[in-house]
């Protein structure tokens, strides 16, 4: 998973650039790994125009790793948020099979998009649910979405809703795995959700507990992405690890030049957001 965060000040050009060469180094290193790696990627807080910024980014990549070596999920419905999430994959390696679906529940601002894919070479096919939860941010939070003082902040109701309403459609499609950036912690109500309907952390279960984490808020690290994996998929999942190329490296680096010093700007992949991309490895032959 990676995190596109200029998107809701996606009017200045500048920064999003800068945040582009970043993104650009991250998928370019992913593209150009071994066979098999980084052959689907889900995309949290991209801007919701259309298909235009996710055209401008995978175009970018194929310049820096070949022409139509990547390319878009067309998001069936991507709600009227200002943001919303995508799916780019690689054409050599991987086919969809069907069309998207989006999951339509009124509970979300920014519907989930699910697509089955299936290996060029054949194989398992396996579907990719791609979520960004509601955020702990009060807000206009009232009744059961007000903060309860259990550590859980605003919205946990309607974060357990969203996972439920994921969960649902997980049950009756091959092989799911749902990736997305569930705005909450491992041991929180919407991250159990998925567990009872027997989608398991695939973080949980091959990452070391002091590595799992891939935001820092307030000098405090956890785990706010995951990828929780069906029963049928979760035996052929290979490996699963969080890439630390964001969360450990100081704010003053990133893309964001107007609070930072440009001369400490590099157009490579740390800290090209502030959350880190979770891998997941799968074999499906």
């Amino acid at each position: 998973m990676l995190r596109t965060p200029a998107a809701r000040a996606a009017a200045a050009a500048v920064p999003w650039a800068l945040l582009a060469g970043g993104l650009v180094a991250v998928g370019a290193t992913s593209a150009q790994a071994a066979p098999g790696d980084a052959d689907v990627v889900g995309l949290m807080e991209v801007e919701n125009n259309g298909d235009t910024a996710v055209k401008a980014l995978v175009d970018r990549l194929n310049a820096a790793v070949g022409a139509g070596a990547c390319t878009w999920v067309r998001h069936p419905d991507p709600g009227t948020d200002a943001i919303h999430v995508a799916l780019i994959y690689r054409p050599a390696e991987v086919r969809p099979v069907g069309g998207p679906v989006s999951v339509r529940d009124e509970v979300f601002e920014r519907p989930p998009p699910a697509q089955t894919f299936r290996r060029v070479r054949g194989g398992e096919p396996f579907t990719v649910i791609v979520n960004h939860s509601k955020s702990k941010s009060c807000g206009a939070a009232t009744g059961p979405d007000a903060d309860r003082g259990d550590g859980q902040g605003c919205w946990n109701a309607r974060r357990v809703r969203q996972a439920e309403a994921v969960a649902a459609p997980a049950r009756t499609v091959p092989h799911p795995l749902v990736t997305g950036d569930l705005n909450s912690y491992g041991a929180e109500d919407p991250v159990k959700t998925p567990r009872a309907a027997g989608l398991a952390s695939q973080t949980e279960r091959f990452v070391p507990a002091p590595r799992r984490y891939g935001h820092v808020y307030d000098g405090q690290a956890g785990e706010l992405d995951h990828a929780p994996a069906g029963r049928s998929l979760a035996r052929r999942v290979t490996g699963a690890a969080i890439w630390h190329i964001n969360s450990d490296e100081a704010t003053v680096l990133d893309y964001d030049t107007e609070d930072n010093p440009p001369s400490l700007y590099r157009p490579d992949a740390f800290r090209s957001s502030d959350h880190d991309p979770v891998l997941i490895g799968l074999r499906m032959h």
